[in-house]
């Protein structure tokens, strides 16, 4: 079960093993930059890690559901603010992110349009619903969380950035 705070808690089944999907600037490789990752619960709940400039906006084929997008945080390389124009432009090194999406962001052009929720730190949900809002998404029905992890939860993944380290937790059910 993932534990989030600050509003409940969205339960992943552990009878059979997450899969868990790349969303990389370049088709077979894991570049410097790539940061979006898609997991999957065998229930068929589909969460976005980290948007970010590789995930080519809500209309990329590889994001099919999704039900939750989760925030790290808000540096432009995680949040999204620049994206490919489609995949394989540029090089692995330096891929061709060329397609301006502020002053909203790959996250709130995600969250809209895939009608997800947003898992963010605390001090960030009132900025991005803010946001969400102005892009024209109705929050009254949406459940907003904020993310609050405890010290006790065991650490199932520690993905890193140059500038960050950011880890989601598992809580057994």
């Amino acid at each position: 079960m993932l534990f989030l705070g600050g509003g409940g808690t969205f339960a992943i089944s552990s009878a059979l093993p997450a899969h868990s999907t790349p969303l990389g600037s370049h088709a077979n490789e894991f570049c410097a930059l790539d940061r979006a990752m898609i997991f999957e619960d065998p229930d068929g709940t589909r969460i976005l890690y980290d948007a970010g400039r590789t995930a080519r906006g809500p209309e990329d084929p590889r994001l099919g559901n999704i039900n939750v997008v989760l925030l790290s945080h808000v540096h432009g390389d995680h949040l999204g603010d620049v994206i490919q124009p489609s995949p394989n432009v540029g090089e692995c090194g330096k891929p061709d992110f060329s397609v301006k999406v502020t002053p909203k962001s790959n996250t709130v052009n995600i969250v809209v349009a895939k009608k997800a929720q947003l898992v963010v730190g605390s001090e960030m949900a009132s900025f991005l619903a803010k946001k969400i809002g102005r892009a024209g998404d109705n929050l009254r029905n949406r459940n907003w969380f904020a993310l609050a992890l405890r010290a006790r939860s065991a650490v199932l993944l520690s993905l890193r950035c140059p500038r960050c380290i950011a880890m989601v937790y598992l809580m057994p059910s």
